[in-house]
């Protein structure tokens, strides 16, 4: 049960004895023509009331993005600084003596190969995340839809996923043996899971415990 609203007392001008009283307002909702087509709505106290309690929401300040901006700025200075200082310190080399300018361009080349590997390595982690999220989806998908052919499917790219380990060819070859025998959806994701993610986790709980030591 809701309160009945309440108003704030308000006073009233009442006019002289003997004198005429004054034209009543004209009731909420009636619009009044001026001049110029300017029209005139009145509303009741409670809408005007009720809006001067509302908080008038502010669109947030957009900002330039400085920081953003001073730290790409800076960036780009000190790879120019690094490269000209490389640059100069091989010319430098070259007219001590020519063998030490090949050494230089030698390391170099070393240097941008292993910079090169570390990105790809790092570019690889990534993408392997991402197929590992979408094999999970996809066993999801299976196990819900109750789906044989496609628990087969994921089964087989998360067996081809660890390929590359030797350790999982025993793990790997137990799969494929089980492809073509009849076993519900839950039984044969539960089963490639137990093959083959039980081992890499007594491996990292392993690897971990001996980093702790």
């Amino acid at each position: 049960m809701t309160n009945p609203p309440t108003h704030k007392p308000r006073a009233f001008r009442l006019p002289p004895a003997g004198t005429e009283a004054p034209a009543a307002p004209p009731p909420p909702g009636t619009e009044t023509a001026l001049a110029d087509g300017v029209r005139v709505v009145e509303e009741p106290f409670e809408i005007v009331e009720a809006a001067d309690g509302v908080a008038v929401p502010v669109a947030p300040r957009s900002r330039a993005p400085w920081a953003t901006l001073l730290l790409s700025a800076l960036g780009g200075l000190a790879s120019l600084g690094i490269g000209l200082a490389i640059e100069r310190l091989i010319a430098d080399l070259f007219s001590a003596a020519p063998w030490l300018g090949i050494l230089a361009l030698v390391l170099l080349a070393v240097a941008v190969v292993a910079l090169a590997a570390i990105v790809w390595r790092e570019v690889a982690g990534v993408l392997r995340e991402r197929r590992i999220e979408a094999l999970r989806e996809e066993a999801l998908d299976a196990l819900r839809s109750r789906d044989h052919s496609a628990a087969k499917a994921v089964v087989r790219q998360l067996s081809g996923l660890y390929a590359e380990r030797p350790a999982m060819s025993a793990a790997r070859a137990r799969l494929t043996a089980l492809d073509d025998q009849i076993l519900d959806v839950e039984d044969r994701i539960g089963i490639a899971e137990a093959e083959l993610l039980a081992s890499l986790d007594r491996s990292a709980k392993a690897a971990v415990a001996e980093a702790a030591k």
